[in-house]
């Protein structure tokens, strides 16, 4: 870990919550929300609507750090799967959308300085889902306080993170809007939640769950007509699952015969579906690095701040942060 990630993590460790922010995901959402909202013939609905979230975040979760994930190009899960996010393709109005919101995440990340304790975590080798991965794996398993992660992301992907036990507490909050339409009730995911809505399913064997019912928003095709029921019977009772025919049940626990014939006949039959989808879907952990965005403690880029407030007219925006004394500027 660097010197400069080492400091930012101390300074994110003075407080004892901090909120993940999946940018892509919220950045599209905030686009669509506010496609009306041009300024000169610029578009500015995304960015304004990313940095009033941002600060709805700030209000909600008093004295939090906030970390941005963003995506890089990982070509690792293309390579076990070729149709991996395929059927993604964009319209016309889509592209033009996504080509506005692509060209202009530097623009995002840069204004997000205006705001405290923001910082920034980024690896163009890997997607914004192992920056929560890594994030999450380093706190679990070096850090000796107490903390509070919140993963803000729409994406059920993150959902196996999700943990309340112990002294590290990983939820997934979801919500969307512009700071005027938020009602202060964010969804925050716990493990009640996930297993709500994926069969009984604890996020710890949610990997297990997915990889045999496959997720169509990635293009991620499971085992055929696979009865979800027989699936979560599997996830939950059996510790892990071989190519070599061998599947081990939890101890303390009891496979349902038809589900224990499933497993046998149908995912060990054809267990190049069951591996190549976990390892799709599990999250990487790498050696992050974490950069200061929040100009207010780090001294860096307040002057290309005030050109990006003057392009996207951001002067009311910048008003209310600096009246709520949560500008950085």
């Amino acid at each position: 870990m660097d010197s400069l990630t080492e400091k930012c993590l101390s300074y994110i460790d003075s407080s004892d919550t901090l909120v993940i922010v999946d940018v892509s995901n919220y950045l599209y959402r905030c686009a669509w929300a506010n496609r009306s909202y041009y300024y000169r013939g610029v578009f500015k609905g995304h960015i304004e609507g990313f940095l009033e979230f941002i600060v709805y975040l700030m209000k909600k979760f008093k004295g939090a750090r906030v970390v941005l994930a963003l995506d890089g190009k990982d070509s690792s899960r293309r390579r076990i799967n070729e149709n991996y996010k395929k059927n993604r393709s964009l319209t016309e109005e889509t592209k033009e959308v996504h080509d506005i919101v692509h060209g202009s995440f530097s623009d995002v990340v840069v204004l997000s300085g205006l705001i405290n304790n923001v910082f920034g975590c980024y690896d163009k080798d890997y997607e914004a889902d192992d920056v929560f991965g890594s994030i999450v794996s380093y706190y679990n398993d070096t850090y000796k306080g107490r903390k509070n992660i919140y993963i803000c992301t729409n994406d059920k992907d993150m959902y196996q993170l999700v943990s309340t036990e112990g002294n590290i507490k990983t939820r997934v909050a979801r919500g969307i809007g512009t700071y005027d339409q938020m009602s202060g009730n964010l969804n925050i995911v716990t493990e009640k939640e996930v297993a709500e809505r994926f069969n009984g399913v604890h996020p710890k064997d949610l990997l297990k769950f997915r990889a045999i019912v496959g997720d169509s928003s990635d293009n991620i095709k499971g085992y055929h007509r696979f009865l979800k029921r027989y699936a979560s019977e599997i996830a939950c009772n059996v510790d892990y699952i071989q190519k070599d025919h061998i599947f081990r049940v939890k101890e303390g626990h009891a496979l349902d015969k038809r589900a224990e014939a499933k497993c046998r006949d149908v995912i060990l039959k054809d267990f190049d579906i069951f591996e190549s989808n976990y390892e799709i879907m599990r999250l990487r952990t790498f050696n992050f690095k974490i950069s200061p965005i929040c100009s207010k403690q780090f001294h860096k880029g307040k002057e290309e701040i005030k050109e990006l407030i003057n392009k996207y007219d951001l002067h009311s925006f910048y008003s209310y942060i600096k009246c709520n004394k949560l500008s950085s500027v």
